[in-house]
């Protein structure tokens, strides 16, 4: 498998995990990295971190134990320099979600930013910076959005 190949995976990886309600095997992608979350200076850092955050402020729905999310995660474009050991790439992402009781629903859309590095043969995220552009109906996937939206002031 390709540099490449092996990066795509981990940008779609990433959105399994999160469909999937497997905040543990999330964090292990974050073993050497952060994410960011943009506008606001937020950033968790840490595999640890990275799990208990997303434990923290993602809502799972106990009749599934998942999020009850569909994310999508196309155009992506990935800069892999042959013998550097590190990359880049950026994507866009769309949030679906189906909670109980409503009609499904995109609840956000945005754009990822990702660095990565290789380390022997693995490659890993060195960090995620995510850029929601719109947002719908959030209130029913995501506990406590605050931190995560917060412009930077001054």
């Amino acid at each position: 498998m390709t540099h490449y190949n092996r990066i795509a995976n981990l940008i779609y990886l990433y959105a399994h995990l999160v469909d999937a309600g497997d905040f543990e095997a999330l964090g292990v992608l974050f073993e050497k990295g952060s994410i960011f979350y943009m506008p606001s200076t937020f950033q968790v850092k840490g595999g640890r971190n990275v799990t208990d955050h997303f434990s923290r402020t993602v809502k799972v729905y106990p009749e599934t134990g998942t999020p009850c999310t569909l994310h999508q995660v196309t155009n992506v474009s990935i800069e892999c320099p042959d013998g550097e050991g590190v990359a880049s790439s950026n994507s866009v992402f769309t949030v679906y979600q189906f909670a109980e009781g409503q009609p499904m629903q995109l609840i956000c859309a945005g754009r990822y930013y990702d660095r990565f590095i290789l380390e022997n043969t693995t490659w890993y995220f060195q960090e995620r910076s995510v850029e929601p552009h719109y947002f719908g109906d959030l209130s029913k996937h995501i506990l406590d959005s605050e931190p995560l939206l917060r412009p930077v002031v001054g």
